[in-house]
């Protein structure tokens, strides 16, 4: 959700930062603000969707899936894509730059 984004991935973008965005259904309008706030912040956006959107995707990508859980195995391989372009890069995966420890009240 855009919360998660907010306190995350959004410390991390600047011009130029290529995202890869999973938009289902269901999934969409959460999403909007944080790819809005990336947008703005110069993240270069491929939409992975059901429908395009022109003013956020900067380049899509058509799908339709049925059902959100069949993009599982597709996150699987963007997930060690990313974890391995950070090794690559010298970037600790666990400890990315800007982010601000988060307070948990229980």
């Amino acid at each position: 959700d855009s919360s998660a984004i907010k306190h995350g991935p959004l410390a991390l973008i600047e011009n130029g930062v290529n995202v890869v965005a999973i938009a289902t259904r269901k999934s969409r309008k959460p999403l909007m603000y944080g790819l809005e706030e990336m947008k703005a912040r110069g993240a270069h956006i491929i939409g992975i969707s059901d429908e395009n959107d022109p003013k956020l995707f900067d380049e899509f990508i058509k799908s339709v899936p049925a059902k959100s859980f069949e993009f599982y195995p597709l996150l699987m391989i963007l997930q060690m894509l990313a974890y391995r372009t950070a090794v690559k890069r010298d970037i600790d995966p666990d400890k990315p730059r800007n982010l601000a420890k988060s307070v948990t009240v229980k």
